[in-house]
This record gives structure tokens, C-alpha cells and sequence, in this order.
């Protein structure tokens, strides 16, 4: 498959795609990435920042890879946004849960070796 067969099947309204549709999801992941990075910088929404963060990346990669067809509705919008918004929420606990097993994991390697070394 070339660029070319990619673009054409993905973007062209030739084949039912909705090339201001694909636009309005990249611009509101990267959007949403950018809200959420911002939410990062202060630690007291680092879970809420996550969620958006990957909720925009999501986002992102619906826009650039999926198949949004014309005409656009506001319901299969909202259909795919909240759909993707409880994966982005799923992901966020497991990259919690992993931050925490691997904090465990330090404290547990750190904490021995200094007993070994007294």
C-alpha cells in the first residue's frame, strides 16, 4: 500500500470520508494533550491531566487513522468521545497502578542494599 492509497482511502470525500471531520479530531487531541499537559505541571491534577492526556492521544490517533464517515453526526461524536473516554480512564488506573508497583519496587531494592551495606 502506498501513501497515496492511504490518503485517498482515509481522507478523500470521494470514498465517503470526512476530511473536516478527521481535522476536528486532530485539533481537538492535540488540544486535549495540551490541556492535559498543563494539568500535569500543577501535581494536584496529575490523575485528571493522565486522563486527558490520553484521551487527546486517543483522539489523535482516531483523526489520523480512522475512518470518520460523511455525513458528521454529533451523536456518533459523542458515541466515540465517551467510548474512548473510558479507555483513557482504564489506562490512566493501570499507569497508576504500575507508578506504584514500581515506587514499591525502588523502595524495596533501596531499602535492602542499605542493609546489606550496614
Amino acid at each position: 500500500m502506498t501513501v497515496y492509497d492511504f490518503i485517498h482511502r482515509h481522507y478523500s470525500p470521494a470514498v465517503g470520508e470526512s476530511p473536516t471531520g478527521h481535522a476536528v479530531a486532530i485539533l481537538g487531541g492535540c488540544a486535549l494533550i495540551l490541556m492535559g499537559g498543563a494539568l500535569v505541571a500543577s501535581v494536584v491534577f496529575l490523575p485528571a491531566g493522565i486522563a486527558l492526556i490520553v484521551l487527546g492521544v486517543l483522539i489523535l490517533g482516531g483523526g489520523i487513522f480512522a475512518h470518520i464517515t460523511s455525513p458528521l453526526k454529533f451523536a456518533d461524536l459523542m458515541d466515540a468521545v465517551i467510548g474512548l473516554s473510558g479507555a483513557a480512564i482504564t489506562l490512566t488506573l493501570a499507569i497508576a497502578i504500575a507508578a506504584i508497583v514500581a515506587g514499591f519496587g525502588i523502595t524495596v531494592v533501596t531499602s535492602f542494599l542499605r542493609w546489606l551495606m550496614n
